[in-house]
């Protein structure tokens, strides 16, 4: 059994301009909570196996591209030990806005589906932001790099 949650954010920039700056990996950081690094694997290109790996509070870990469909959904997954977790976004157009919905869900095995509730908690705790956060970056990013700059 998988479990997680889902978020929504409306952002005021065309859907072409929100998918590009969502796919483009090295934007990661600007919207993802402890998020220091992300990239495709050497020689990847976006699709579904592409592999990929972060640096994430200090650790590294690796992941794939688990569904693909250019302009509209995109699923990343994860896995540590016996947790896996994947992350589906789909945007939608909405005029000149764009609707983004993140889908998070993590399944665990083992003696980590005793844990399963709790991690599932901790994953919206430390992730359920990175949509708005990405409406801030996209929306106003001058204000987050002032932002970033005055806590250094």
């Amino acid at each position: 059994m998988a479990r997680g949650f889902f978020v929504s954010e409306t952002i005021n920039r065309p859907i072409w301009e929100v998918w590009a700056f969502l796919i483009d990996f090295r934007n990661a950081p600007k919207w993802m909570t402890g998020v220091e690094e992300f990239a495709l694997s050497h020689g990847s290109e976006i699709k579904a196996g592409a592999r990929y790996s972060f640096k994430s509070r200090g650790f590294t870990r690796e992941g794939e591209v688990t569904f693909y469909e250019p302009g509209r959904k995109i699923a990343l997954t994860s896995h540590q030990g016996r947790v896996t977790a994947t992350y589906t976004y789909i945007l939608r157009e909405k005029g000149a806005s764009t609707e983004v919905q993140m889908e998070a869900a993590c399944k665990a095995s083992g003696l980590w589906f005793l844990a399963h509730p709790l991690m599932a908690y901790r994953m919206r705790k430390s992730d359920g932001n990175h949509i708005a956060q990405l409406k801030q970056a996209m929306e106003f990013p001058v204000a987050k790099a002032r932002k970033v700059k005055a806590s250094n």
